[in-house]
């Protein structure tokens, strides 16, 4: 149905002339056609009272001006420059090959397609005539505009049926694109002289202030001066999970620092490498903290040191998480049962007492042991035991005569390798066997059986009024006091070379009603614990002065003092420094061990009376065995616990913030009546009381920790004593400098 009419003013009905007429839109409307009807006749017929408009242009036509008409300008010659226009245009062209009626025919149709494609944006119908009426508007504007001129002219060109304006654009096209080339060439070439004038001045600048630098420094400005390194990090570094790690470098002369993780380099600008590394930059120190340790930061680091004339890289650290191992070595059968502990002689030589006879053996080699008679001038005797003195090295043993049971003899053995040992040794010695022999020679006179000076000089004899047998003997107090026990209940004190051997020994010892069971010397300090069977308490006798006066122990300088414990103490051990004991404390089924820091006593005792001092104090308890802790030992560099036990291991432990078992190694069934750990070389020696075999272990990574622990207590040290100085200077300023002031 068609639309509701409308009334209009204007038009006549051409059948009766009526102007009573109203606008008519059929279905099929067309915009360019408009009907009316009458209301008299109703008829409907075309309307002729239309404006009059140009053909051309369409109704919505607006007179252009000359800014608009150049836009037009532009957009008609850049329609011509699209490639499927141009594709076109040159088809139509390679198609007439020159014919002109061809040309007519096929190029001028494309050209005024893109034409009118533009011109009827501006109000001109999209025909020929459109086309040629938007020309002549743009010509008639260019009368007064040359910028308008101009794009007329090129239309022309590009309305030319021969098409040569095509070639005509490349080759211009072409040419100024030379122009712009060349023009940028002398842009960047004087950008470059600039630049390179610029890295002259630089340069010379830097020279300059590098020469000023060095002879500030005192260095001579001709000679190259590159980074030298005064601290890098340890090749390997072992630490425990979960553990900070700290590695620094100290390079003098150097300008910048940079750390790298397996072969990456750690970007300085974060704080982190990959979430967990801090970077600290100092004058001449770099520091790389890792606050947490895990397997992610396991690997290599380095630090590359640089300034203006070289650089300087550090060796690589390997970074690895704790993991101590043990690898297994030789054994060796026993003949007898050992009736001492091991000794450590020297670096690599041990020796024991097996069978009542002197075992020496290298630690090295572990070569098959061959075994020496007790020393004795008056016929054959029995060995009861040993102790070497490692600040005189000289090896102590005691014997029990056989022809004359209640006399002691103790006796002093000194061996050092000869010159000639290297060339006129056999090869058993070569395989690091030592062997001494029974010496019956004048003092000083050396047995070379082996390629070795053995010395046996008496050094102590006494009868059953002091001692009956001698079971323990050792050394303490620098070397300085010998101790002799028979483990039962007196202790001799005396010189650790008496004047006569038949000199009376210094102190004496007795403990009436309780027997020793054990019996542990500090090597730095004059200090002993002893501990007594089935007793809950260790007696440690202690020294005010360094155990010798006026080559003369006196009795007002020894206090006694006891420490109770929780079960029957049965071993103890002090460490490298004389300043932690070690506790052993066993009940029916486990044991404990305990760490007691021993300090001197602040007031002095009349005599070796129990002393009301109480300065030692416990410092952890923790389990460490099933049944009877059988030997102690701590390591030398980090102070490391080893302990040894009857149900057959041999444990390892760190004690520091927390209590870390770090090793746990199975060795007799029938349990560890001692053994000995050689911390140089990592291998632990262990006598079991199945067959009297000596068993041995190689200590993997135990070296490596060892050295890493160091260097993080080197690191505490240096921050205790730099805290320390802070705050005397802190008082000496409050003191002299404010005090004065006010």
């Amino acid at each position: 149905m068609a639309k509701k009419p409308e009334a209009v003013d204007k038009g006549v009905c051409v059948a009766c002339g009526s102007r009573n007429v109203i606008r008519y839109e059929p279905k099929r409307y067309d915009p360019q056609q408009q009907f009316i009807q009458c209301r008299s006749c109703s008829l409907v017929s075309p309307s002729f009272n239309r404006p009059c408009v140009q053909s051309g242009s369409s109704e919505d036509y607006t007179p252009l001006d000359n800014f608009k008409a150049q836009i037009m300008g532009d957009e008609i010659l850049d329609a011509f420059t699209h490639d499927h226009v141009k594709k076109q245009l040159q088809s139509a062209l390679d198609f007439a090959q020159g014919d002109i009626a061809l040309i007519f025919s096929r190029y001028l149709p494309v050209a005024i397609d893109a034409i009118q494609h533009v011109v009827t944006k501006y109000g001109f119908s999209a025909s020929v005539e459109g086309v040629m009426e938007s020309v002549r508007v743009m010509q008639t504007l260019a009368k007064d505009d040359e910028q308008l001129v101009q794009r007329l002219v090129r239309l022309r060109q590009v309305l030319t049926p021969t098409g040569a304006w095509i070639k005509e654009d490349a080759d211009t096209e072409q040419n100024v694109r030379r122009k712009l080339q060349a023009e940028r060439d002398v842009i960047r070439q004087k950008q470059q002289d600039a630049e390179r004038a610029e890295q002259i001045t630089a340069e010379n600048a830097r020279k300059a202030k590098l020469r000023a630098r060095k002879l500030a420094l005192r260095l001579d400005p001709s000679v190259p001066c590159v980074p030298v390194l005064h601290e890098s990090p340890p090749p390997m570094l072992v630490a425990h999970m979960d553990r900070p790690v700290r590695l620094r470098v100290n390079a003098q002369h150097t300008q910048k620092f940079q750390w790298y993780f397996n072969g990456k380099p750690i970007q300085a600008d974060n704080s982190n490498h990959g979430g967990s590394g801090i970077l600290v930059r100092g004058a001449t120190r770099s520091t790389l903290i890792i606050p947490k340790l895990t397997k992610r930061f396991v690997g290599e680091y380095y630090c590359v040191c640089e300034n203006e004339e070289g650089v300087t890289s550090t060796a690589s650290c390997q970074v690895t998480i704790v993991a101590l191992t043990s690898r297994r070595l030789p054994n060796r059968k026993l003949r007898g049962l050992v009736t001492s502990t091991l000794q450590l002689c020297w670096k690599d030589t041990a020796i024991a007492c097996v069978a009542h006879s002197i075992v020496v053996f290298d630690t090295h080699t572990f070569a098959p042991a061959k075994v020496l008679p007790a020393i004795s001038p008056n016929g054959p005797g029995t060995t009861q035991t040993l102790a070497w003195n490692p600040y005189t090295k000289l090896l102590l043993t005691s014997s029990s005569m056989k022809n004359r049971r209640n006399d002691v003899v103790v006796h002093s053995i000194d061996f050092t390798p000869t010159a000639a040992d290297g060339a006129t040794a056999p090869e058993e010695h070569r395989r690091g066997l030592i062997e001494l022999v029974k010496s019956k020679a004048p003092p000083k006179a050396a047995v070379s059986a082996v390629g070795t000076s053995a010395i046996s000089n008496l050094l102590f004899h006494t009868t059953e009024k002091a001692l009956d047998v001698v079971h323990f003997a050792a050394f303490f107090a620098q070397g300085k006091l010998l101790i002799l026990s028979n483990m039962k209940s007196r202790i001799l004190l005396l010189e650790s070379v008496p004047s006569s051997p038949h000199s009376s020994p210094q102190q004496i010892l007795d403990f009436d009603g309780d027997r020793i069971c054990h019996i542990a010397s500090s090597s730095p300090s004059a200090v002993l614990a002893i501990a007594f069977r089935g007793k809950r308490h260790i007696s440690l006798v202690k020294s005010q002065s360094t155990g010798i006066n006026n080559n003369a122990i006196t009795m007002d300088t020894w206090t006694r003092e006891h420490l109770e414990f929780a079960f029957p103490v049965t071993c103890s051990a002090f460490d490298t420094r004389g300043e932690y004991l070690a506790v052993a404390e066993s009940s029916c089924v486990k044991a404990w061990l305990s760490i007691v820091a021993v300090h001197r006593p602040t007031t002095k005792a009349n005599s070796i009376a129990d002393s009301s001092s109480r300065e030692s104090t416990r410092k952890r308890r923790f389990e460490a065995h099933v049944g009877k802790v059988s030997c102690l030992q701590w390591t030398k560099a980090t102070s490391l616990l080893v302990s040894s036990g009857f149900d057959g291991y041999v444990k390892i432990w760190e004690i520091d913030t927390h209590v870390t078992c770090l090793l746990t190694i199975h060795l007799d069934t029938r349990g560890i009546y001692s053994f000995l750990l050689v911390d140089e070389d990592a291998v632990l020696f262990a006598l079991g009381y199945t067959e009297c075999r000596l068993q041995s272990r190689q200590l993997v990574q135990l070296v490596e920790l060892e050295a890493s622990r160091q260097l993080e207590m080197n690191a505490r040290a240096a921050m205790i004593q730099k805290i320390w100085k802070g705050r005397q200077t802190r008082a000496l300023i409050n003191k002299y400098i404010k005090g004065s002031l006010s």
